[in-house]
């Protein structure tokens, strides 16, 4: 396997951008499961969030080639957001800044037709929760995120960590993100191990397809929520109510 720092150091190599269209579903599956993203291992005792900030300007800088390429090749037509490249700050007391995914948004015309294109390169700390973010469905993912919440975690594409919220979740059909604190992010090497983490039956990604399964982890939800109302917990309506609906219009 060629790492991401040889394609970056060999001016030479092109990318069959027709074979890459004509077989998406097996690029996207490929390229989503590589490992070796020029990570940096953080050091004993400390958040393993701080080696994927130390590894961010590797990821940037892979990113910013590829993004270049595509533009000259033709694939890329147009950048969304000035140069495509999402930047995100945070005032979460906790979050490591710089540790997230890099990111960019695009528009690409594979054929005849122009098309959204999003760009996401993860450290491997994150690579597990990234699996489960973008394999879906929509309605499991929101009723895992929902069991999550309800066992005062916060999970998402970039990892799972205890959180703590202050007010509501929605106001005006809106999400809020009420994180004000996390802790430390759980290592799981695997998608297996988020689901244990959380004391959830592992599902594989076309058994997260079926309504039923993810019925099942809603209602755990619902029913962790109704024990902390009943125990003097106040809890968030819409959070049992609306984000573990099959229809639900929001996110964790």
């Amino acid at each position: 396997m060629v790492t991401h720092e040889d394609w970056l150091d060999d001016p030479e190599r092109t990318l069959s951008l027709d074979k890459q269209s004509q077989e998406s579903s097996l690029s996207r599956s490929s390229y989503a499961r590589t490992r070796n993203l020029g990570d940096e291992e953080a050091t004993e005792g400390e958040d393993p969030d701080y080696g994927a900030q130390r590894s961010r300007a590797s990821r940037d800088k892979f990113l910013l080639t590829l993004r270049d390429r595509l533009h000259a090749q033709g694939f890329l037509t147009d950048h969304l957001g000035g140069d495509g490249f999402q930047k995100k700050t945070t005032t979460v007391q906790g979050e490591v800044p710089g540790a997230g995914c890099s990111s960019y948004m695009g528009i690409c015309k594979p054929r005849d037709t122009h098309r959204r294109l999003d760009i996401k390169v993860y450290a491997p700390q994150h690579y597990a929760y990234a699996m489960i973010y973008f394999t879906g469905n929509d309605y499991f993912n929101r009723s895992m995120r929902c069991y999550a919440k309800a066992c005062g975690y916060s999970l998402c594409d970039k990892g799972l960590r205890k959180a703590a919220r202050s007010g509501v979740s929605h106001k005006d059909g809106k999400y809020i993100d009420n994180k004000v604190a996390v802790g430390r992010l759980v290592v799981c090497e695997e998608e297996r191990d988020v689901f244990e983490v959380l004391g959830l039956d592992y599902k594989e990604p076309h058994e997260r397809n079926v309504s039923d399964n993810a019925t099942e982890v809603a209602e755990k939800a619902r029913r962790l929520f109704e024990e902390q109302r009943r125990g003097g917990v106040e809890v968030d309506s819409s959070d049992d109510e609306e984000d573990a609906r099959p229809a639900g219009r929001f996110r964790l």
